[in-house]
């Protein structure tokens, strides 16, 4: 049986933890280190205590091109600060899957420089990319671009893998960015953006602006097998 922990984002963030024995899921809207290296969206802490799958799930929006950038120059081709970062913390050794799928329905708020509070419905025809590094940063100085396929400014970081959507098809169906992999116990780094360049032309609705994004992360016991 697998526990789940799931946040939505409104027009806030719901902090939602549980704990069973010693296992326990916490996610928060939240930046570890505030004020210093990566400015993170979220933190997720995960403890399975080699018992059952734990999951977590949340919901947010990030901007079309952010995992690709057709005008940046190779390799930083993602935008820094239109993805969202997540810091992402396991206790144990794990078999590790993400997926991020795109979300209809997504509620945010804006504020203009006058304090003018304007309600939005993020897009929904996001295509996630995913880019996964080990460690968190609290040192670099940001900058707008960043590689999603490798190591870049963040010294702190050492990139592992990333996903794509790889069909690329419009309409109502599901899209998605996944990978699995086992891991070691420690901090990691989730990137979470969009490669909608790839499918999109510049005259469609889901070139640009904020669309929506629900992610799943599950830790479960490294199989037997694997061990």
């Amino acid at each position: 049986m697998m526990n789940k922990i799931t946040a939505m984002i409104g027009t806030g963030a719901l902090v939602l933890s549980s704990s069973a024995f010693s296992q326990s899921v916490s996610i928060d809207f939240s930046d570890p280190h505030p004020g210093e290296g990566i400015g993170y969206e979220w933190t997720v802490k995960m403890s399975h205590a080699n018992s059952k799958a734990m999951t977590a799930e949340f919901v947010r929006h990030v901007g079309a091109k952010s995992s690709y950038e057709p005008a940046f120059s190779s390799p930083e081709i993602g935008w820094n600060h239109t993805s969202d970062w997540v810091a992402l913390s396991l206790n144990e050794d794990s078999l590790l899957t993400i997926e991020v799928n795109n979300q209809r329905g997504v509620q945010y708020t804006t504020v203009n420089p006058e304090g003018q509070v304007t309600q939005h419905t993020a897009g929904r025809g996001h295509f996630p990319g995913i880019a996964f590094y080990s460690g968190y940063d609290n040192t670099s100085t940001e900058s707008h671009s960043f590689n999603p396929l490798g190591n870049f400014w963040a010294t702190q970081l050492n990139w592992i893998t990333a996903g794509y959507d790889q069909k690329g098809q419009h309409g109502d169906v599901k899209r998605r960015a996944k990978i699995q992999l086992i891991v070691p116990a420690g901090l990691y780094s989730l990137n979470i953006g969009g490669v909608n360049a790839l499918y999109c032309e510049p005259q469609m609705p889901c070139f640009d602006g904020r669309h929506g994004y629900k992610a799943t992360i599950t830790a479960e016991p490294v199989p037997v097998s694997n061990q």
